[in-house]
């Protein structure tokens, strides 16, 4: 069965973002969309704990391919997730989020 997370376990998770930020991720298409448990617009935002841990997952996988592979290239795997950009500072390639 599923288990459904809701913000406040975000900080278990690493995740500490405020609610603010999250809906612009979640806007921008950078953060997996939440889904309501009441029915009414107004009730708390809720997540599945697998879609959040596979979107932490593939954010890890793609800076540690991003740190092994400085240079993007133009493989599917070496895109970074939804979200995660790249950048060159002083010759080095910075890996950021948002």
């Amino acid at each position: 069965m599923r288990r459904v997370i809701g913000y406040s376990d975000f900080k278990l998770k690493g995740i500490k973002y405020s609610r603010q930020h999250i809906s612009r991720l979640v806007k921008e298409n950078k953060f997996p969309p939440p889904f309501k448990t009441s029915g009414s617009d107004h009730g708390p935002n809720n997540w599945f704990e697998d879609v959040i841990d596979e979107h932490l997952e593939a954010c890890a996988k793609a800076i540690s391919n991003l740190r092994l592979n400085p240079k993007p290239n133009t493989t599917s795997d070496s895109k970074p997730p939804p979200g995660w950009t790249t950048a060159e500072r002083r010759g080095k390639t910075v890996i950021q989020y948002g």
